[in-house]
């Protein structure tokens, strides 16, 4: 028996062991699906629905994981699908390369922008916080990491609850206010 963390599905390139959260999955008759159509089919997959809800997040039991349905293409049509859908996976690769590389471009640039500048202060200087007022709007925007995307620093979505529902190590920020923190 094992539970499968959902999260990300590759192909091995080498022999290799792995603990129960990773599960093998030898493809039985090669002449019906494809290793890189699947790999593109379980990626496709909802499995939010499919799993148990876990400490760490959802996880997928054998008997679930055997109950899964995969559309099954003839094997030109899953070759032409897994060719389209990796061409485009190099294309996020390579844009996701190029950003971390203008990021990269954008902190040398600041760097040696300010190189010379003899004039610092500690951040503690230059920036305040203050605990939520007691006389806000009864409806607030609640901002959690939960709501970040994680690679992007992109808001996923707006959370509006009671002001009741916060918690005691809240804070209120203006609009324009810089907001920190290490995200996942």
């Amino acid at each position: 028996s094992f539970k499968l963390s959902l999260g990300k599905v590759s192909v091995a390139g080498v022999p290799l062991y792995t603990n129960e959260a990773i599960v093998a999955l030898p493809i039985k008759e090669k002449n019906k699906i494809l290793s890189v159509y699947l790999v593109h089919a379980l990626r496709s997959l909802d499995l939010k629905g499919s799993g148990s809800r876990a400490a760490k997040g959802i996880t997928l039991n054998k008997e679930k994981l055997k109950k899964l349905r995969i559309p099954l293409p003839p094997l030109a049509e899953q070759q032409r699908i897994a060719a389209m859908l990796d061409a485009a996976d190099e294309l996020v690769r390579k844009r996701e390369q190029a950003i971390a590389k203008l990021d990269e471009l954008a902190r040398s640039v600041y760097s040696q922008l300010i190189k010379d500048s003899n004039s610092k202060l500690s951040l503690q200087q230059l920036v305040t916080k203050k605990k939520i007022k007691d006389n806000e709007d009864d409806v607030v925007w609640n901002l959690t990491l939960d709501q970040i995307e994680s690679d992007t620093s992109r808001l996923i979505k707006k959370q509006l609850i009671s002001r009741k529902e916060l918690g005691t190590s809240t804070f209120y920020f203006e609009p324009g206010v810089l907001l920190y923190s290490k995200l996942r």
